[in-house]
């Protein structure tokens, strides 16, 4: 499942790259996802778009499970 979300950051992050503006976005930051992570670009960029968000405390959570209205709120940020 872990994988799972991840890969479904990673393919958004790349849709959101691709399809963007060419215009540099500085990238969010969060507690528990560190520079070298496997899906640190894919989830600051997001952050930095507006994408989607971490907690009050300044976390991520990049291991918690994602519910159904979550995924749908990303998806739908993502396409504007």
């Amino acid at each position: 499942m872990r994988q799972g979300l991840m890969r479904v950051f990673i393919i958004i992050g790349l849709l959101v790259a691709i399809l963007a503006p060419a215009h540099p976005v500085a990238a969010a930051s969060f507690c528990d996802v560190p520079p070298g992570s496997p899906y640190y670009d894919a989830v600051t960029q997001l952050a930095a778009r507006g994408v989607i968000g971490g907690y009050d405390n300044g976390c991520f959570g990049p291991g918690d499970a994602t519910l159904r209205a979550q995924m749908a709120a990303l998806i739908a940020r993502a396409m504007g």
